[in-house]
């Protein structure tokens, strides 16, 4: 449910004390776009743009392909950095815990992403080609199976056919994350490339019956084709975020498990059948100082519970 988690990032994102002038949310439903501006006060913006023709063909054939409407979005909605800022794109299911804007006004990057991985991706049995390029020995000439090879994962054939076309040099990071802070001075550079590349990516997918999602990857090969400075956080991003994966309830589960626990060694033991907004106010009876917080993670938890 989009809309619900659009609501709890939201919601949480303010309550971190980030201002609410300096969040744009964008939309394929209108209702909810009206919705969350009149809520939040927020610039929430009805986006209608239609899939190219190039991306439509291929977004139908698998729902998870309708990640492209963010580039897309994007490129249609907020061609240019706001205000000359910094932009930082986020998806719905990055719950803040911390305001983020010190996070990203520290970076030195052009672009920097929340998570990435090194490339290759391939560890085991690793080819005399992997071993080389680690020791900063130059590859021979490119063709698309080695390429392939080489993206493994991060991309596979489609990325091997962009990274032939726009003659991408080989890049060590590649930044798979949903998170990423473009500075305003390339914004609208990276946007566009970022765009065509999607466009031109569906197409080689579809030709080469590779199934993929991509628009990490796209967006990867956009910044490495501008030339752009980038990098991404590990430690630095450590409580400032929680991501909910694939896998939402099961890991919301675990998270109260824990939450629980820590009340039990206060002496706050949940009782057997009591519910979670039941247990929430006899917990805030005691610690009165922690309401918002008890608040927050019991909304959460039946959210991600319950639907």
């Amino acid at each position: 449910d989009f809309f619900a988690f659009s609501v709890l990032t939201i919601r949480i994102l303010l309550r971190t004390g980030f201002p609410k002038e300096d969040v744009i949310c964008i939309s394929n439903n209108k209702d909810h776009a009206d919705s969350l501006r009149d809520k939040y006060g927020i610039d929430a913006r009805f986006c209608d743009a239609q899939m190219p023709p190039e991306l439509m063909s291929w977004v139908k054939k698998k729902e998870q392909h309708w990640y492209f409407y963010k580039p897309v979005s994007l490129y249609k909605s907020i061609p240019e950095p706001v205000d000359n800022s910094i932009m930082v794109i986020s998806d719905v299911d990055i719950l803040w815990q911390k305001n983020p804007q010190e996070l990203f006004a520290n970076q030195n990057v052009d672009v920097w992403a929340v998570w990435g991985a090194d490339l290759p991706r391939k560890k085991e049995g690793a080819s005399k080609r992997y071993r080389k390029w680690r020791e900063g020995v130059a590859l021979p000439d490119e063709n698309y199976e080695d390429l392939k090879d080489y993206y493994y994962k991060a991309g596979d054939g489609p990325m091997a056919d962009l990274h032939l076309k726009y003659r991408i040099p080989l890049n060590r990071l590649y930044m798979s994350s949903g998170t990423v802070a473009f500075k305003p001075h390339v914004y609208k550079r990276l946007v566009s490339m970022w765009y065509e590349m999607c466009l031109d990516y569906s197409g080689f997918a579809e030709s080469r019956g590779v199934d993929e999602i991509g628009d990490q990857e796209v967006m990867s090969a956009a910044v490495w084709k501008l030339g752009l400075t980038h990098g991404r956080g590990h430690k630095e991003v450590g409580g400032y975020i929680h991501h909910y994966g694939g896998n939402r309830k099961s890991e919301m589960r675990l998270d109260y498990k824990k939450y629980c626990k820590k009340l039990a060694k206060r002496g706050l033991i949940k009782i057997a059948g009591e519910g979670a907004i039941d247990f929430s106010e006899r917990v805030k009876a005691r610690l009165p100082t922690h309401s918002a917080e008890i608040d927050r993670i019991t909304t959460l938890f039946i959210k991600l519970r319950y639907g």
